[in-house]
């Protein structure tokens, strides 16, 4: 058997050794594209930060904190609203849960042969039914009302770890307080007791902007749910004409102010900003985000570590955050928070804090709503 030649084993060497320089040079160029694409984006987010800490901002939570408040002026601390709060077995929570809204007359959605009235509208004798099904509650609406006229509000929360308000069913009973509170203005109303209905909706108004000074989005739509369930009760009495000049008067200086909005919009904005900074910042293990990222392929693991995908989800969201930041909040300048479908569904790092941004957009176009649709519009009225 003849042995290979010489020229075709030098020949052989020769293309193993090409391969191997070239899967060399591929790894080494694989290796600094991957090391490049790092350090472009966290470089990037990096920039972002030290630009604008040094214009003011503070990506912090704690810093947008809503500030402390002395018990005595706090709506929270009152002893009501605390045990409500606290727990779903307090003594308030339990009274509260004795109301079932599809038993009160004008809290359940029975159907109305106008659908521009309300059912105590179109069924004004049953005013002194829906007032004695909300008897069991009576004292703690009282209660309520007495709390609502503190001058501040701060809740006992953590701002740099928002996740723990949801537990416990608080923004349930919130909601069923604010059912109770516009039934009783309503059903007290159309009884003839328009002075009953007044101090009702004002405690409304001012829980509505208690909870709007949280700076947390959930207790901030808590309190417009208050305000627009208000609206609703203000609107029935304008419709039928039961509101004297001097109650009109006291309504519409009970009405929040406009100029308060954007300062309230920018506050919960940066307060979100915080905590998602934050959550990237920690690489909490509970987060949805870091399960998120654990699922990713190795391959695509190599090229996106942590450090990377955190900076792009960081910069991503504040930088889309931003732009109705720097404008102060101006309402003209809501379309900036959301993205559009080919934005939002676009893969890969940043796809995160899209959806995050979205729905504080739509979060924010639902609050400048009620104030351009419903309480512009009442303003007006009352001022007839």
């Amino acid at each position: 058997m003849d042995s290979p030649s010489p020229n075709r084993s030098s020949g052989a060497l020769k293309a193993w050794l090409g391969i191997f320089l070239f899967l060399l040079l591929a790894g080494l160029a694989l290796c600094w594209k991957r090391q490049s694409d790092i350090s472009r984006d966290v470089e990037r987010w990096d920039h972002f930060v030290a630009e604008w800490t040094a214009k003011g901002e503070d990506f912090s939570a704690g810093h947008w904190a809503p500030p402390a408040v002395p018990d005595a002026d706090n709506f929270a601390a009152h002893p009501a609203i605390a045990a409500l709060w606290a727990s779903g077995t307090s003594e308030p929570s339990k009274a509260l849960a004795q109301i079932d809204p599809k038993e009160v007359p004008g809290m359940n959605d029975a159907q109305v042969s106008d659908p521009e009235l309300t059912w105590l509208e179109e069924h004004p004798k049953d005013a002194a039914e829906a007032l004695a099904r909300l008897q069991p509650v009576a004292p703690l609406l009282a209660s309520v009302r007495e709390a609502a006229g503190r001058s501040g509000c701060r809740f006992a929360f953590d701002a740099e770890r928002l996740e723990e308000l949801q537990p416990d069913g608080r923004f349930e009973r919130l909601n069923l307080l604010s059912l109770c509170l516009a039934a009783e203005a309503e059903a007290s109303l159309m009884a003839g007791s328009e002075v009953d209905s007044a101090a009702d909706l004002e405690a409304m108004f001012r829980i509505g902007s208690h909870l709007r000074s949280q700076r947390e989005m959930l207790l901030m739509l808590q309190g417009a749910a208050f305000e627009n369930r208000a609206i609703e009760v203000i609107n029935a009495g304008v419709r039928q004409k039961r509101w004297s000049p001097g109650t009109r008067t006291r309504l519409l200086a009970a009405l929040p102010s406009p100029a308060k909005l954007s300062p309230e919009l920018c506050d919960m904005i940066r307060l979100d900003r915080g905590n998602f900074v934050r959550v990237f910042d920690t690489s909490d293990p509970n987060s949805d985000t870091v399960k998120a990222s654990s699922k990713k392929p190795v391959w695509r693991a190599w090229f996106h570590p942590p450090q990377r995908d955190a900076a792009v989800e960081k910069w991503v969201l504040c930088s889309k955050y931003q732009p109705f930041l720097s404008s102060g909040g101006d309402p003209a300048n809501d379309f900036t928070l959301r993205f559009s479908p080919t934005e939002l569904n676009q893969p890969g790092p940043g796809q995160f804090a899209r959806k995050m941004a979205n729905h504080v957009g739509v979060v924010v176009g639902q609050l400048l709503q009620l104030e351009d649709t419903r309480l512009k519009p009442l303003r007006e009225e009352l001022a007839k």
